[in-house]
């Protein structure tokens, strides 16, 4: 089975019905979640980030992760641990 190649016509048309739409939705999903990052950090400006490293050459997947409530007030001073 061998595909013709498109007429000019028909990609003009492909272009409008399949790629406009999905390049629309696109441009609205990235302003919407650019929006709720910025919405989050002014709702919590006192949040931070753990970044966690892991030692070993090997990919460990489903392992619980415990992090001491004095390591957090260590390095933010502001921590709460009550509230957490």
């Amino acid at each position: 089975m061998i595909s013709k190649p498109l007429k000019s016509a028909e990609k003009n048309s492909f272009w409008r019905v399949v790629c406009v739409p999905v390049l629309a939705c696109l441009l609205v999903l990235n302003s919407v979640t650019g929006s709720m990052a910025q919405d989050h950090a002014k709702k919590f400006p006192e949040s931070f980030q753990v970044e966690v490293i892991n030692p070993l050459n090997d990919q460990r997947e489903e392992v619980l992760i415990i992090i001491p409530a004095s390591a957090i007030q260590a390095r933010a001073a502001s921590f709460n641990s009550k509230a957490f």
